[in-house]
């Protein structure tokens, strides 16, 4: 079933202008159906990205340059092969998609405690 993480409050205040308050809820659901199965309001979702845990830790570490994944779009769902880079993830300061990459890293091994 889904599993529900502990909601999350962000606060980023890094200038005068930037006033970024958020209320963040991470859920995890494990589904194992091929990628152009996914279905997802093309006015909300631009598409579905598949990559392997391990290397997307790699990359938000910066131990890895480029990760291989797969990539369907909401109005065509073809999969096709991409390469991601860090420049693919918009910048945070506190690391969010890392922890959220860790966070389901545990959630797939069986993890009940799981926290981002």
């Amino acid at each position: 079933g889904v599993h529900t993480l502990p909601v999350l409050y962000a606060l980023n205040e890094t200038g005068p202008d930037v006033r970024d308050r958020e209320i963040q809820e991470v859920h995890f659901l494990r589904r194992d159906a091929k990628l152009d199965t996914y279905r997802a309001n093309p006015d909300e979702v631009d598409g579905f990205v598949r990559v392997g845990i391990e290397d997307v830790i790699g990359l938000l570490t910066g131990e890895r340059q480029r990760i291989p994944a797969r990539r369907t779009a909401s109005t065509d769902r073809s999969v096709v092969e991409i390469e991601l880079s860090i420049d693919n993830f918009i910048p945070t300061l506190d690391r969010y998609f890392l922890r959220v990459a860790i966070a389901a890293r545990q959630f797939l091994a069986g993890g009940r405690l799981v926290v981002v």
